[in-house]
């Protein structure tokens, strides 16, 4: 069941059921969530990734050697731009070397005008990219993507326009390699999370 979750999605683009993803105690982390703001406007899917850096497909991104890239495709749904996309941390998640990577999912995405960590490091608060409003994101994004020596746990995905957010869990850098039993509880507070937003 848990892979199921973590891997695929009828909609997804090719980052979301990439070969290449990192699998551990049979679960593949790539996938695909769909967003929607309250007001309705705002929608799109994230396809998702962790790759251990010899296996990340990538042509323009150089990944840190011995740790994970975290890649992420942001595809617009909805009448409303995307303005930023930002994914969330844990404490002491060692992220490092954001950027983006034209060369990895889908072809022809539109490159962020600025790529940055909130927070202090080792104890970053989220992993940001951002289109001016001049430049928004319309279509889809480059491949967004960074790295850290952590593995992976769900956290908190948003994107952003003015005046509008839609979140959703995606993969973000833990403090450590979770046991079997937290995933486990992860994986049920998610269900539960979901099923609470969709009432």
């Amino acid at each position: 069941m848990l892979t199921v979750f973590a891997c695929g999605s009828a909609l997804a683009g090719p980052l979301a059921t990439d070969p290449n993803a990192w699998s551990y105690k049979g679960t593949t982390w790539c996938g695909s969530v769909s967003v929607e703001s309250a007001a309705g406007e705002l929608k799109a899917d994230v396809d998702y990734c962790v790759y251990w850096w010899t296996d990340y497909p990538g042509t323009d991104y150089t990944p840190t050697p011995g740790e994970f890239v975290y890649a992420y495709q942001v595809y617009v749904t909805g009448t409303a731009p995307v303005m930023k996309f930002s994914v969330g941390m844990l404490e002491s998640n060692e992220a490092n070397n954001i950027g983006d990577d034209p060369g990895l999912g889908q072809a022809g995405g539109h490159a962020p005008d600025a790529s940055f960590f909130t927070g202090a490091a080792p104890t970053l608060d989220a992993a940001n990219w951002e289109w001016l409003d001049a430049n928004p994101l319309e279509t889809h994004s480059d491949g967004l993507v960074y790295s850290s020596i952590n593995a992976p746990l769900w956290w908190v995905g948003t994107v952003h326009n003015s005046g509008q957010a839609a979140s959703d869990y995606v993969p973000s850098p833990s403090d450590l390699i979770p046991e079997p039993g937290m995933m486990g509880l992860l994986v049920l507070g998610f269900v539960a999370a979901v099923r609470r937003r969709r009432r």
